[in-house]
């Protein structure tokens, strides 16, 4: 398989991934399936991305499991893109969800400490955002962990 394979097989693992998280009234199978969709889609990037598509896939694996109501994993994985944040020194959207993810697991995990220090800096960063329509879907997200 090349990588416009892998890529291609990324992109379509992440879409269906994220139709399955905006789901509200999913079936158990299907919070099964969107996990499964988006750690295989995490895999493929990373054959066929970089650094950027990695921290999204863990982002999209952390919230997964958020959605399916599982802070243990949640934080694992949001970890994991806390740390190619730290090494590749991701700025912008990308930063902000590094928290936004943490703020989710920690929640809950009910560390209530932890999740109001990483959503208080995706909100500090989030209101440096340039762009509006940016800004305004990430304080969506946020509004849920507040």
């Amino acid at each position: 398989m090349n990588k416009e394979e892998h890529k291609k097989i990324a992109v379509q693992c992440f879409n269906q991934a994220w139709d399955l998280i905006d789901k509200r009234d999913r079936t158990t199978d299907e919070t099964l399936e969107m996990i499964r969709l988006a750690q295989t889609s995490r895999y493929h990037w990373g054959v066929a991305g970089d650094y950027v598509n990695w921290s999204r896939g863990e982002w999209q694996i952390s919230h997964a499991y958020a959605r399916a109501g599982d802070g243990r994993q949640a934080l694992v994985y949001a970890e994991a893109n806390e740390r190619i944040y730290l090494e590749y020194g991701l700025t912008g959207f990308d930063e902000v969800f590094v928290y936004e993810a943490l703020a989710r697991a920690y929640k809950l995990l009910e560390n209530e400490v932890k999740a109001e220090e990483a959503l208080r800096k995706a909100k500090v960063l989030t209101a440096k955002l340039e762009n509006k329509k940016d800004r305004d879907y990430i304080e969506g997200q946020l509004k849920e962990l507040s």
